[in-house]
C-alpha cells in the first residue's frame, strides 16, 4: 500500500492544524504522496512535507476565468522538477518538502509566470494569475440595431445624456495589455454622421466617468470613427449613441479592434 495509512494520517493532521478548506484537493494527492518517497514526520530525516494548493486564473479584468491544464513546476530545492497540472476548475495540489520555493506556471496561449512560495513553516494556498499572450482582437458586428425615439438627444446637444436604454448600444472590452482601440461604424441607412462614439472605463459592464481622450476628440466623434489608447488590465465600454430623435430602428455595422 506504499504507506497509505501513514500518509493519510499526516495529511489530515496538517489539514486540521492549518484550518485549510481544501479537503477535495487533499484527497486527490494522498496516494501519490504516500508513494512518493518523501520523508515523513517519522522518517529518517524527521522532515514533514508541506501541502501547496491553489488556483490558476486569468489576470484582471477577467480574474474569474479559470485556466485548466496549466503546468505548475517547482524550480528549486529538493523537489526541483516536480510538477502537476491544474484541473478543469483551475485548481491544483502538490506535496513538497519545506523551503523557500520558486514555482513556474505555464499554459497554452498565456505568458509564463514565476511565483515565489514560502513553505518553510506551513501549508500554502497560492492564487496565480496569468496574462494571455498579447494580440489584437478584431470584432465585426453587422446589422446592429439602435432604436431612436423621442427620448434621444439631437445632433446639437453638447454630449448625449445617458437616459433610457434606447438610442445607444454598449460594447464591453476586456484589456490585459496596453494598446490602441479603433472603431469604425457605417450605417446601412446612410446616417453614420448621426452616430456618436465614445469609450469609457467600466464598472460591472456599465460606463462610468467621462469619456477617455480620443482622436478625434469625443465631442467631435460623430462620423463613425474613433481611436483611443487603452491602459492595460482594465475593462472598458465602447458606447454608440444615435443623435437623432424619433427615427425608429436604425441599423449599423461596426468593426472594433483592440488589444486583448
Amino acid at each position: 500500500m506504499c504507506g497509505f495509512r501513514l500518509a493519510r494520517r499526516l495529511l489530515v493532521e496538517e489539514h486540521q492544524s492549518e484550518n485549510m478548506r481544501y479537503e477535495p484537493a487533499i484527497a486527490l494527492v494522498i496516494t501519490a504522496v504516500a508513494c512518493s518517497g518523501h520523508p515523513s514526520a517519522t522518517g529518517p530525516s524527521n522532515v514533514r512535507t508541506r501541502l501547496m494548493v491553489g488556483t490558476v486564473t486569468e489576470s484582471i479584468p477577467t480574474a474569474s476565468t479559470t485556466v485548466s491544464a496549466a503546468t505548475i513546476t517547482v524550480l528549486n530545492g529538493p523537489d526541483a522538477g516536480r510538477s502537476t497540472t491544474s484541473d478543469a476548475n483551475g485548481a491544483f495540489a502538490m506535496m513538497v518538502l519545506p523551503g523557500e520555493l520558486t514555482v513556474r506556471v505555464q499554459a497554452v496561449n498565456y505568458l509564463e509566470r514565476l511565483v515565489p512560495v514560502s513553505l518553510k513553516t506551513q501549508n500554502r494556498n497560492v492564487k496565480v494569475e496569468l496574462d494571455p499572450v498579447p494580440q489584437m482582437v478584431t470584432i465585426i458586428r453587422t446589422n446592429e440595431i439602435v432604436v431612436s425615439d423621442q427620448t434621444c438627444p439631437d445632433y446639437y446637444e453638447f454630449f448625449p445624456p445617458r437616459r433610457g436604454d434606447n438610442c445607444k448600444a454598449n460594447y464591453v472590452i476586456n484589456v490585459h495589455h496596453d494598446g490602441t482601440l479603433t472603431a469604425d461604424l457605417t450605417s446601412g441607412d446612410e446616417l453614420a454622421g448621426l452616430f456618436h462614439l465614445a469609450v469609457f472605463q467600466s464598472s460591472a459592464g456599465q460606463p462610468v466617468g467621462s469619456p477617455l481622450p480620443s482622436e478625434p476628440h469625443w465631442r467631435d466623434a460623430t462620423h463613425g470613427r474613433l481611436r483611443v489608447e487603452l491602459p492595460s488590465r482594465a475593462q472598458y465600454v465602447l458606447q454608440v449613441n444615435l443623435l437623432a430623435p424619433s427615427l425608429g430602428a436604425v441599423s449599423f455595422d461596426l468593426t472594433l479592434s483592440h488589444p486583448n
